[in-house]
């Protein structure tokens, strides 16, 4: 869920932003870091996975394309 942000990356400054665009009501980014942190909530930065990730592409990738890949170039004279 980005609300018109180019990530998913949640920092103190965004949530001012959507406080003040929801509510009309400005705060700053060190006092929402204060009140989140009462809260409870803590600091976390969201897994880079992509949604469309195929698990049995990944298997085979694993098991074919990286012991090839892993080897380097092929020598040729």
């Amino acid at each position: 869920m980005k609300l018109g942000f180019s990530t998913d990356l949640w920092t103190c400054t965004r949530v001012a932003e959507l406080i003040e665009r929801e509510f009309e009501v400005s705060y700053h980014k060190d006092h929402v870091w204060r009140v989140l942190n009462q809260l409870g909530w803590t600091c976390q930065k969201p897994e880079p996975r992509p949604r469309e990730q195929d698990p049995e592409q990944v298997q085979r990738w694993r098991e074919q394309e990286w012991p090839r890949i892993k080897k380097g170039p092929s020598r040729q004279s």
